[in-house]
């Protein structure tokens, strides 16, 4: 094999992960879907471990399927409708209301009706009541962050990659320029 083309090989493979593999595994991660939601029907009351501190998004997942039934309610949330959080000592949680973002993954929308911050790992009681259709709301932690460090993570390694690669294959190049192939022997 000729000197170099074992660089010009690898350069070549270097640009191909910056410019495919790595957007695929970030799309991948960010639109397949979280199973870590916990899901529960509504009006009613769940108890949730929180195993880290963060802020913890409850949801009206209004297209859904829960427990073997389809669920298809309004993204507003119904009048009337009240929620209350307390912790493992019994005091409540402050609830933030915020329904501003919008999840959709497929066969599942959601909106956020609120979250609370959580401080210490522990126990939480969440009580949704009201005079409304059973509805099924979720709870999870917020993966706000985590998008955006799968997206600006994975650019910067992308162009990274992309750019060694461009690098390692030049250098390849080069050395193939520099080292030409054995003259075939005369005469045979």
């Amino acid at each position: 094999m000729r000197k170099g083309l074992k660089t010009l090989i690898a350069g070549i493979v270097l640009v191909l992960l910056g410019l495919f593999v790595i957007p695929a595994v970030i799309l991948l991660a960010i639109f397949l879907p979280d199973h870590e939601d916990l899901s529960f029907q509504v009006p009613g009351q769940v108890e949730i471990s929180v195993e880290e501190p963060g802020n913890y998004y409850l949801w009206n997942d209004y297209v859904t399927f829960f427990e073997g039934k389809s669920y298809r309610r309004s993204e507003e949330i119904p009048d009337g409708l009240a929620i209350g959080v307390q912790g493992e000592d019994g005091k409540e949680v402050v609830f933030h209301r915020n329904s501003s973002v919008t999840l959709d993954f497929g066969d599942r929308q959601q909106r956020s009706v609120g979250y609370v911050s959580v401080a210490d790992p522990g126990t939480l009681l969440i009580s949704v009541s009201g005079n409304f259709e059973p509805r099924i709301f979720s709870f999870s932690r917020s993966r706000l962050f985590m998008f955006f460090g799968l997206i600006f993570g994975g650019v910067g390694a992308s162009i990274l990659l992309s750019i060694l690669g461009v690098g390692v294959s030049i250098w390849g190049i080069v050395k193939l320029a520099k080292n030409p192939p054995p003259n075939e022997v005369e005469g045979s």
